[in-house]
């Protein structure tokens, strides 16, 4: 396969009225609650809530055969890397209504001057445009931050997302060639660059990477930092995201609000094994 474009995953867009150190994400809810403000993160979901639990360096993934299908599955949440992603995430949603709430569809709308309660929130390339229009001079945008737990800084994390050109096997050598040059030709670098000036479309190229243009582009740049921090993602099965839904859902809803560390791990358990079960 032929790598094509480099722009999938989440990073923070922030008001720089509101948020003048985007670094901490304790230090991010404490501002935007001080201004009346909330930020803005969806931990409901499988794709967001890895960037707690791969930041303290836990692991989740799925092994598959040649046909696609599940193997196996690699997850240690219940493990003390897993509980430290969880209670920053039971803490975060202690502050509800006090600088954080659970980031709905359409988040991008909450900068809206006219109404807008978002201080900052977590999103992607896609809310770019609407999120720079809507702050013109005061738009930020920035790599995740660090959060802490019991005396531990640890950098967030989350997916990253890449398209390929694949290339199918072919039983006709000629045919195979000519495959392997159209996929070459249509993922490079010249036409990346013009994919990322028509559609902005984050180039994988690395020359394109390097272009002015594209390091213009603040969300771009952003991401950049960020996929540092992150693993690329991997095949997931539906299971999954309805497990994880579920999770970040209870977390929010305040059940473990209260709980000790040995309640927490049983949740974990109970994750990590549903997950391990999932196909």
């Amino acid at each position: 396969a032929y790598p094509e474009t480099s722009d999938n995953g989440y990073f923070l867009y922030y008001d720089k009225s509101v948020v003048t150190d985007p670094s901490t994400l304790e230090g991010i809810i404490e501002q935007c609650g001080a201004a009346g403000k909330n930020f803005y993160m969806d931990i409901q979901s499988g794709w967001y809530d890895v960037a707690f639990f791969f930041g303290t360096g836990a692991e989740c993934y799925y092994e598959y055969d040649t046909d696609g299908n599940v193997t196996g599955a690699v997850c240690d949440y219940s493990g003390e890397k897993g509980l430290a992603a969880m209670k920053a995430m039971v803490n975060m949603a202690k502050s509800k209504g006090k600088g954080y709430e659970q980031s709905p569809d359409g988040a991008a709308s909450l900068f809206n001057p006219e109404g807008g309660t978002a201080g900052a929130l977590v999103s992607g390339t896609w809310d770019y445009a609407t999120v720079k229009d809507f702050l013109g001079d005061n738009f930020g945008a920035a790599k995740m931050p660090t959060f802490t737990v019991d005396g531990q800084t640890y950098q967030m994390s989350g997916f990253g997302g890449f398209k390929l050109v694949g290339v199918k096997p072919q039983t006709d050598s000629d045919k195979l060639t000519f495959c392997h040059i159209v996929a070459d030709y249509i993922t490079s670098e010249e036409m990346q660059m013009a994919r990322f000036e028509a559609k902005g479309w984050g180039p994988s190229n690395l020359n394109a990477q390097k272009s002015d243009a594209v390091q213009a582009n603040e969300a771009l740049a952003a991401l950049a930092e960020q996929l540092a921090f992150c693993p690329g993602q991997g095949q997931y099965p539906g299971a999954y995201w309805d497990l994880t839904q579920a999770f970040g859902t209870d977390i929010n809803g305040g059940k473990y609000a209260d709980a000790d560390d040995a309640a927490l791990t049983a949740a974990l358990k109970d994750l990590e094994d549903s997950i391990k079960a999932a196909k």
